[in-house]
């Protein structure tokens, strides 16, 4: 379970993580994995997101912040990184007095196809499956 949790870069439902592991022939329950996501959580080495589609998923922590975008119209996840963000954090710490732990930032939108897309560094984290019949 650990193991599949780090080596994986995209956002994971407990499900697929179930799925995964009976594949590969290992002895889990879905109460295991839920409990072993708790105690992932706890100790800061996943993140827990309820994006808006109905479902929780988890994701490994790559940094300090997490910034997400939710496009309303496919369901896809990017996770990106802003130093924008980051200056903002430091002017909240500063001026509160505070060291910010953590934080989640998301942004739901759907693609505007009029407006130019400005490229920088993200990672897709979720793109839903495309049901067929």
């Amino acid at each position: 379970m650990k193991k599949h949790t780090k080596s994986t870069s995209k956002a994971f439902e407990v499900v697929e993580l179930y799925h995964h592991l009976r594949f590969k022939n290992y002895k889990v329950s879905m109460a295991t994995i839920y409990n072993n996501m708790k105690l992932y959580k706890e100790a800061g080495l996943v993140t827990r997101h309820r994006f808006g589609n109905g479902t929780t998923q988890y994701e490994k922590c790559y940094f300090r912040g997490d910034h997400h975008i939710i496009f309303t119209d496919t369901g896809e996840v990017k996770e990106f990184k802003d130093s924008r963000i980051e200056d903002i954090q430091r002017m909240i710490e500063d001026t509160y007095g505070i060291v910010v732990d953590r934080y989640s930032l998301y942004f739901y939108g759907r693609r505007c196809p009029n407006k130019q897309k400005f490229e920088r560094e993200e990672t897709v984290l979720f793109e839903p499956s495309s049901k067929t019949s």
